[in-house]
């Protein structure tokens, strides 16, 4: 990444990929065209300046041998026979200073021009400056009888459309540049295209074949993310294939286990099985939920306060949850068993952690954020991305901040993703951990 100084240029650049590549293209061409002009330009404001002060000259000393003559006063104003200028001449003395004097700017080129050719050819000692904001040009140049003002309008001097040959210049520039926008977009969109196939992807888990189109780069990597998008849809098939069969190859043994301790006479050691025959069916149920297809749910508008109120219930006999809504009657479109899912996913394995939880809203424009905190232990910030990873137990304990089968949070990850949505993991405002759950207002579908 490029740096001038402290501004980086990604701050100014656009940031789609269209209009960086527009960017790119755009600005050498006007660059160089604009750069050229000005070359021309004061170079052909130069010569004019100097054939007219050549001519000036000329006339200057026509007046001087005029004022030889007897008979003839050329301090008046005069018009030439030849009609070339018309002028003030005033006979001054050497102490006179002007109060009204202009400083061409830089870009002021057809006066720097005329200053500059009048200095170079004018006889020695001369004077020449501005007034009238560069309507006039005043030159002061000695002669045998005396010291001569001589003010001249500047437009008689040098006269140059040269704002014209950029302004035609800029316009030419930009209608081909326009015809290169059109090109350039048709080489961006299928680039564009391979971005929203692998967001639908990211989404739903399903392959949508992209067109193949554009460059040959492009299309071989269109052509390798199709590819791509076979192979991990495979692989999520045979995946979920595996773990229906082994869940319910495990729950037809505890379904049996369970109808012959309900026949034992009740004691310790029946309650203690059975109690691990629940845990083994609650892990089953967990390692279902992973595998259920949640892409398939249609989505439904549900009011923000109802959806959690539904699911903090069952927990507020034994726990303390405090439930603040700044909107609790806006509503989100969401799919609703996941969400209650994933969401009661979260409020209970805060409930297995800590004595009291939190839960907050806040909206922005496009996005709504539900803020889930407690006072329990929390994770470690160098083990809050393990927690993310499927099967993994963010703790030491046997029931995890995340249920004991180290699938939750990832269950919970995944719902929200599909929603087009974001979780991440902080550090709760009263030291426990905070899971902040992150929804467009506006998804696609």
């Amino acid at each position: 990444m490029l740096h001038i100084r402290n501004i980086k240029l990604r701050k100014v650049m656009p940031s789609s990929l269209l209009w960086r590549a527009i960017t790119i293209l755009v600005t050498p061409i006007l660059a160089l065209q604009l750069l050229l002009a000005i070359v021309y330009i004061k170079g052909d404001l130069q010569r004019q300046a100097e054939n007219s002060a050549s001519k000036l000259v000329t006339n200057i000393e026509l007046l001087e041998q005029l004022a030889d003559l007897d008979g003839i006063n050329v301090h008046s104003h005069h018009a030439l026979p030849n009609n070339i200028m018309s002028w003030n001449i005033s006979p001054i003395d050497s102490s006179f200073h002007s109060d009204d004097s202009y400083s061409p700017a830089w870009w002021a080129f057809r006066l720097l021009a005329i200053e500059d050719a009048l200095q170079k050819t004018l006889p020695q000692p001369n004077k020449v400056w501005f007034s009238l904001e560069g309507q006039q040009t005043n030159i002061i140049t000695q002669h045998k009888k005396g010291i001569w003002l001589i003010e001249i309008d500047t437009k008689t001097i040098l006269s140059s459309k040269w704002h014209f040959l950029i302004v035609h210049s800029l316009i030419g520039s930009f209608v081909f540049v326009a015809l290169a926008v059109l090109f350039l977009s048709n080489q961006v969109r299928p680039i564009i295209r391979l971005a929203r196939g692998a967001e639908i992807f990211k989404r739903s888990g399903k392959p949508t074949p992209i067109k193949v189109r554009g460059a040959r780069e492009v299309r071989r990597a269109t052509e390798a993310f199709n590819e791509m998008q076979e192979s991990i849809a495979q692989l999520l098939k045979t995946r979920t294939a595996m773990l229906t069969s082994v869940s319910h190859d495990l729950r037809t043994p505890l379904t049996r286990l369970r109808l012959e301790m309900a026949m034992l006479p009740e004691s310790i050691d029946t309650q203690g099985m059975i109690r691990d025959i629940e845990d083994m069916e609650d892990t089953i149920g967990t390692y279902i939920d992973y595998i259920r297809d949640n892409s398939q749910e249609q989505k439904e508008d549900l009011s923000l306060g109802e959806l959690l109120f539904d699911i903090v219930s069952p927990f507020e006999t034994k726990h303390s949850i405090n439930l603040h809504l700044s909107q609790p009657e806006q509503k989100i479109k969401v799919r609703p068993n996941a969400m209650r899912r994933c969401l009661t996913n979260i409020v209970q394995n805060a409930c297995d952690h800590a004595e009291h939880i939190f839960i907050s809203d806040k909206w922005s424009k496009n996005e709504l954020t539900i803020i889930f905190e407690d006072d329990g232990p929390g994770i470690p910030e160098e083990k809050r991305d393990e927690a993310l990873t499927p099967f993994n137990r963010a703790g030491k304990t046997s029931k995890t901040l995340y249920g004991t089968s180290g699938l939750g949070l990832s269950i919970s990850r995944d719902t929200v993703i599909i929603h087009g949505g974001e979780l991440t993991l902080g550090n709760s405002r009263y030291g426990g951990l905070s899971v902040a759950v992150t929804l467009p207002l506006h998804p696609h579908e």
